[in-house]
């Protein structure tokens, strides 16, 4: 069970469903220069015409924030430098840090929400894990309905023993995504409340070590030699992430939006949706046109929050006095693909840094780059506190 927290310590690029539009990077190809077509900046506008903004200097974020993920990243190396050993006494009931074998399915009351696939994705004999690392369902809050809360799959097994069966209930992250039994990556599990029937099958113990050098350079392959240099990333990862999270809700709509960039979204999601499911099919200007009127109320949904993200996006640019250029991008574009281009070729198919550009549209690109750019400079334009 692939129920994997998202907390990883790697800059999430959460601008993906903004930079894109809804267009793939086929359709960004498609309309790039270089096949004849004009490239047209829909944002190329002052974003406070559209955006409530707050002062400068009155985003506060919580430091204590931050002090937490440094916590649970020397826990996470602290577990995984524990020596564990099963435990005898037959009364001994599941505690915090425990190791704990399980095997669970999904309980008759989830089955009809469920396919048979998934299902069986929610089978497992002789699972392992480490209850307060996180690794599996993680606790789950819920926007505007508390009640739909549910705790973390791990918590819910504290206080049980050996042979114990128990109903555990949780709610799979928003981005949650796993490969179904086609080979594609699906989402349908995405914030989808599930009831599991759980046994315990064993339960382990060991102490926790104190944190040191070694480990940090051992669980990071020697990227961190030292616990201070672990520490300064994790906190220069952790305010850039809590700086823009903070700092995107404190923005608001005044109301309306671009027309010119809402209407580009709109066809570019429906163009994209059509393109996807109908791309075999030989389609007329009338069944283009019905399925057009039929994807609309969709399309106006998702362009409205990729439009919205988007100007807020190139709102805190100019906050942080983020531009590109041409040189600028071009040396980026190069790390990048240095850095990556065996990973490239494994799972888009792209032989050359051209290949790359192409397949995933220069504009993109760009924004993604200025978006690292922003994450460096974000943290200076909040208090912490």
């Amino acid at each position: 069970m692939s129920c994997i927290n998202k907390r990883v310590v790697a800059l999430l690029l959460v601008i993906c469903v903004f930079v894109c539009l809804a267009s793939s990077c086929k359709k960004n190809k498609e309309a790039s220069p270089d096949d004849g077509q004009e490239y047209v900046n829909y944002y190329d506008f002052d974003m406070t015409e559209y955006l409530n903004v707050p002062a400068e200097g009155s985003v506060q974020v919580p430091l204590s924030l931050v002090d937490n993920e440094w916590e649970y990243a020397c826990l996470k190396i602290r577990l995984d430098n524990t020596k564990y050993t099963a435990v005898e006494d037959e009364n001994a009931q599941v505690e915090l840090y425990d190791k704990v074998k399980v095997s669970y399915l999904p309980a008759e009351s989830s089955k009809d929400k469920l396919t048979p696939y998934q299902q069986t994705f929610l089978t497992a004999e002789d699972s392992e894990m480490i209850v307060g690392a996180g690794d599996f369902v993680s606790a789950y809050e819920h926007k505007s309905d508390p009640s739909k809360n549910t705790q973390s799959f791990e918590d819910q097994l504290k206080g049980l023993k050996v042979g114990d069966n128990k109903t555990v209930t949780v709610t799979f992250p928003d981005d949650f995504t796993y490969t179904d039994g086609e080979g594609k990556v699906s989402d349908l599990l995405a914030g989808v409340c599930v009831s599991l029937d759980v046994t315990v099958k064993q339960i382990s113990r060991g102490e926790l070590p104190e944190l040191n050098s070694s480990m940090v350079s051992s669980y990071t392959s020697g990227q961190y030699i030292t616990v201070d240099e672990y520490k300064e990333y994790i906190y220069g990862y952790f305010k850039s992430y809590y700086a823009y999270e903070y700092y995107f809700d404190a923005i608001s709509l005044k109301g309306g939006y671009p027309e010119e960039a809402l209407n580009n979204a709109r066809l570019l999601y429906m163009t994209e949706k059509i393109d996807s499911d109908y791309g075999e099919v030989e389609l007329d200007e009338e069944d283009i046109n019905t399925l057009y009127d039929a994807l609309y109320n969709e399309a106006d949904e998702y362009a409205r929050k990729a439009v919205y993200e988007r100007m807020v996006l190139e709102y805190l640019f100019k906050v942080c006095g983020i531009t590109l250029t041409d040189e600028g991008y071009f040396q980026m574009l190069k790390s990048d693909y240095d850095a990556m281009y065996y990973y490239y070729y494994m799972y888009y198919g792209v032989a050359t840094m051209s290949e790359y550009e192409d397949y995933f549209g220069k504009e993109n690109l760009m924004l993604q780059y200025k978006y690292e750019k922003m994450m460096d400079v974000l943290p200076s334009k909040v208090v912490f506190k």
